[in-house]
């Protein structure tokens, strides 16, 4: 099922970096499996192509970003690819969790995206989400449009013949780069853990 994706505008969730923004909602409900079958070998191979490989976020910026949202009530895990999982604390194993949380998000590939700024922030289903840089997306622009229909799923496909219309760039922005979601659901490496603060650590901010 597709939603909000030809011009209805939903709010996109109140979490952390994406507060208060309005974003598109593409509901992809086909099987993970079937989209993996379908899509991984042609998203292997376009990933690293022309500029959509560039598209992956700036994994520092990325933490810079996220390091202002850290509290006592909430860590972080970031994936290779950009991809962030919040974990609420107290949480005994953290990387456990947000493999969890990334593994549930995959299986439904659902994506709110908005921009924020001159970025593009995807939030995916549970407490998963990313941020993709505004310059890549200006240098991949090209790229995106010629390729984002190799990165639906037979649902999405289906919807989208049955409307005659293509959706907007901003959740063909989002397509291409669920792609980098899915691809850290599969290899799971984590390359970064944003612990927790201290309640001492608070108070003394």
């Amino acid at each position: 099922m597709l939603r909000g994706n030809f011009g209805d505008r939903g709010l996109l969730y109140v979490c952390l970096i994406l507060a208060s923004m309005c974003g598109l909602m593409i509901v992809g409900v086909g099987a993970y499996k079937s989209y993996s079958a379908q899509v991984e070998k042609e998203k292997a191979e376009l990933i690293d192509s022309d500029n959509i490989g560039k598209l992956a976020p700036n994994i520092s910026a990325l933490v810079e970003v996220i390091t202002e949202d850290v509290s006592r009530e909430q860590s972080f895990v970031v994936f290779e690819t950009g991809t962030v999982v919040m974990i609420m604390e107290p949480c005994e194993d953290p990387e456990a969790e947000a493999r969890r949380a990334l593994e549930n998000s995959a299986k439904n590939p659902i994506f709110q995206i908005s921009k924020v700024g001159n970025d593009y922030a995807l939030r995916f289903d549970g407490p998963v989400f990313s941020r993709i840089g505004g310059r890549a997306v200006q240098n991949a622009h090209e790229s995106i449009l010629n390729q984002w229909e190799n990165f639906l799923n037979d649902t999405e496909k289906e919807i989208i013949k049955q409307k005659s219309e293509e959706p907007d760039f901003l959740t063909k922005v989002g397509l291409v780069t669920r792609s980098f979601m899915l691809r850290d659901s599969k290899d799971q490496k984590i390359v970064k853990i944003l612990k927790a603060r201290p309640a001492s650590a608070e108070a003394g901010s």
